[in-house]
């Protein structure tokens, strides 16, 4: 499946309809069904109405295929490790996430059989783990801009608002 066709099908399997859909996101029926449509060509989403179609829609797929077709896997954020305020606070997030994953490894590993249960916890801990290592990543690159000279700093981009 190609992104267009995705998106196409987020605006088609939205409960509420199309029109609504496009009230919700700030333009006209007719608009919406000329950009998701894969044989209308001098229309499209552009990325902030991509990301905006999907957020409304709860349905990801544009994004899913983008990251097959750059060769990435996506793991959605659980938003757990989100509370840590400072990069020291972050790090002591991550250092825990990997006691516990070390903890859940060992104990998986004391007899010779893995069970499914154990498995899962694993994968669960590791998934912990990632998420706190983007945190202290996101909280070291705040810290990094911020001690930037104003005329360096990344442009600030108006972030998508959710609509609800």
């Amino acid at each position: 499946m190609d992104k267009t066709r995705a998106l196409q099908r987020a605006v088609r399997r939205y409960p509420l309809g199309t029109k609504a859909l496009a009230a919700a996101l700030d333009m006209k029926a007719p608009t919406l069904n000329h950009k998701a449509s894969p044989t209308y060509l001098t229309q499209w989403f552009s990325p902030e109405e991509a990301i905006e179609l999907q957020l409304v829609t709860g349905d990801h797929g544009g994004l899913q295929v983008e990251a097959a077709a750059l060769g990435y896997t996506l793991q959605r954020r659980r938003g757990a490790a989100k509370v840590s305020a400072s990069p020291a606070s972050a790090l002591s997030t991550a250092v825990g996430e990997f006691g516990g994953l070390l903890t859940c490894v060992t104990k998986a590993l004391e007899d010779d059989d893995i069970n499914g249960r154990e498995m899962a916890e694993v994968d669960s801990e590791i998934a912990d783990l990632q998420e706190a290592l983007q945190v202290l990543r996101e909280r070291i690159a705040e810290r990094h801009e911020g001690g930037k000279p104003a005329h360096l700093r990344k442009v600030a981009r108006p972030k998508v608002a959710r609509v609800k």
